[in-house]
């Protein structure tokens, strides 16, 4: 949340934070993956909820699909959650074709 409110308030050009794990298996109720809290998910909550952001992008460049990421955000149109996953890897999930849940599509 400070990397969010630093750049957000221009007191830095950017920001990164460096975690482990980096929580995109968590889900909203349920560590998984070695993580406990979704960092990003928080990140983007409260860059939209204290900052009024009204569009998230979650680019989340790991081999391992962050399932928890997709979860939380799968029915909501103002965060895009794009995975550069490898299918095969932990935890199975990511496949090609998973647009959002009925309120979260914007391709309908």
């Amino acid at each position: 949340m400070n990397a969010v409110d630093t750049v957000i308030c221009r007191a830095a050009d950017n920001a990164f934070a460096l975690v482990r794990p980096p929580g995109h298996h968590a889900q909203p109720a349920t560590a998984a993956g070695f993580c406990i809290f979704n960092n990003v998910a928080i990140g983007a909550k409260h860059a939209m909820d204290r900052h009024r952001m009204e569009r998230i992008l979650i680019v989340d460049w790991d081999l391992h699909h962050g399932n928890g990421t997709q979860e939380i955000f799968y029915e909501d149109r103002e965060v895009l959650y794009f995975s550069t996953t490898s299918i095969q890897a932990y935890p199975g999930t990511g496949a090609w074709g998973k647009w959002g849940g009925e309120k979260g599509s914007a391709i309908r």
